[in-house]
């Protein structure tokens, strides 16, 4: 039965003349079953990886779920998923999220010269993303930015440019980043600083309630780290400032 699967699946998936999800379906059901042997799973990475031009978001979703159930095969996956998602212009916005975030949660590569080149690579890729027109991606990238391998001084930056997003949940999304980036970078620039808190208080009147709770921890956190940055005459007129902003 497992090889009678495993032949339709590569019957259907390798015809040009044909764009269903049947394949998916047989290769899910085969991927899900314990009892599916490793030899059946190679052929079945080696299909979807050779044959990603249909459906490419469910290629790398079938792809992300393999080292779930099978860990030995996360090394194989991690190389499938890079040459399909981080190298190709053309890849949906979705499923190069969904690649770039399986990567993440797997074993780095264990050559460590490819470690930096792998590092900027999914800063790149997390950047496009982040710029891209596809708003529920740049929304995900933006909550779950922790996870990615992106320079503290490149997602200040992000954070603070998203703060202006017309979308108020990406705005959000971008506020909560910038509190939590507070308490894990050193921030010597004052302007930076300045250009933060400021930022805070401006949402402190933006239309969108969750927006505006957010606005009042921003401007609490980095109000504080203001305040630190400041001569001692500065600080009890910004100290003063900060409860008024923050009251209103």
């Amino acid at each position: 039965m497992e090889q009678h699967l495993l032949s339709n699946f590569e019957q259907i998936l390798t015809n040009p003349t044909k764009s269903s999800l049947k394949p998916f379906s047989i290769a899910r059901s085969l991927i899900l079953n314990p009892s599916t042997t490793d030899q059946t799973i190679s052929s079945i990475i080696q299909t979807l990886s050779t044959n990603p031009q249909f459906h490419l978001h469910h290629v790398i979703t079938l792809l992300s779920e393999i080292p779930i159930l099978r860990p030995h095969f996360s090394a194989t996956i991690t190389a499938v998923l890079r040459s399909l998602s981080l190298t190709r212009p053309d890849i949906p916005p979705r499923a190069a999220a969904l690649a770039l975030s399986t990567l993440l949660s797997l074993p780095p590569p264990s050559d460590s010269d490819l470690v930096p080149s792998f590092s900027e690579m999914t800063e790149a890729v997390f950047l496009s993303l982040c710029f891209g027109s596809c708003v529920p991606v740049r929304h995900r990238l933006l909550l779950e930015a922790e996870k990615f391998d992106v320079r503290a001084s490149i997602l200040l930056t992000v954070f603070l440019g998203f703060s202006k997003d017309p979308y108020p949940y990406v705005r959000k999304a971008a506020l909560d980043g910038l509190i939590g980036l507070r308490d894990r970078i050193v921030v010597e620039d004052r302007g930076m600083i300045e250009g933060c808190y400021l930022r805070g208080v401006e949402l402190l009147s933006d239309a969108e309630e969750g927006v505006r709770c957010s606005a009042v921890h921003m401007v609490s956190e980095w109000g504080k780290l203001l305040v630190a940055n400041s001569d001692d005459k500065r600080k009890m007129d910004l100290s003063d400032a900060l409860f008024v902003e923050i009251k209103e």
